[in-house]
């Protein structure tokens, strides 16, 4: 496999990242950010809507992203921070599965909903905001 392209606005199935009644579950990730100075990307998560979620951003299914199967939301609470070689190695692997870029319009709200969302943590905005 050729080295993915750790770009904005490409996804990734992260595994792992599930509620804690599930943890093992994966997630589709969100790349916010190419490489940092630091050599890290950084990441919000995809996650299923439910009752109390935070609904800044909600993707539709069937709404030109083909990977989103029901009703979810960008989980600002739970953006990280990666080291892009774990990431790397971890895609050429098969450990996550690099799914590619996604729909424009998409990324645009997910990116926009960073500033827009009382819970994104501030270290996160910090980090994003020094990227702008």
């Amino acid at each position: 496999m050729s080295t993915p392209a750790l770009v904005p606005g490409v996804a990734v199935i992260y595994p792992g990242t599930g509620p804690d009644s599930d943890g093992g579950r994966p997630h589709i990730h969100v790349l916010v950010s190419g490489p940092t100075a630091k050599n890290d990307i950084l990441l919000i998560p995809i996650c299923s809507t439910h009752q109390k979620c935070d609904r800044t951003v909600v993707l539709k299914p069937k709404a030109g992203w083909e990977d989103i199967k029901w009703e979810s939301y960008a989980a600002y609470y739970k953006a990280k921070k990666v080291s892009a070689k774990v990431l790397t190695k971890r895609i050429e692997s098969s450990e996550i599965t690099y799914l590619g870029e996604i729909p424009k319009d998409a990324y645009a709200s997910i990116i926009k909903g960073i500033e827009d969302s009382g819970e994104t943590e501030p270290w996160f905005l910090e980090e994003f905001l020094k990227l702008k």
